[in-house]
């Protein structure tokens, strides 16, 4: 089912107000959605789909930094197509691990 970007971005923001509300000694982390080279559309509309994602997730930044959470930037684009799997959704081995080294040094950096 489709959803507007302004539905998206308003459950985004009931759902990090809820969780921190819930659980306020949590520590929030946002996790840029990454974009893809194939999407369940048709070709010609996958670009509008990753620049919506792109404003989800400039969103989730912005709440992040609103309630005291942190944000994982992980340098993955599809400007480096050597990133994904030829299936162009999946992460390649080198791009699993620069994600999960993100992960890994956010953890270490946060819990030091």
């Amino acid at each position: 089912m489709a959803h507007s970007l302004r539905h998206v971005l308003k459950l985004v923001r009931e759902t990090v107000e809820h969780v921190r509300s819930a659980f306020p000694e949590v520590a929030l982390v946002w996790v840029n959605i990454l974009p893809r080279f194939k999407w369940r559309a048709p070709d010609d509309e996958y670009r509008a789909i990753n620049n919506k994602l792109k404003r989800v997730n400039q969103f989730g930044r912005s709440m992040m930094r609103k309630e005291g959470g942190r944000v994982l930037d992980v340098d993955i684009d599809l400007k480096t197509p050597g990133f994904y799997r030829p299936d162009g959704v999946h992460l390649s081995d080198v791009g699993l691990d620069m994600y999960l080294d993100a992960i890994r040094e956010l953890l270490l950096d946060m819990f030091e």
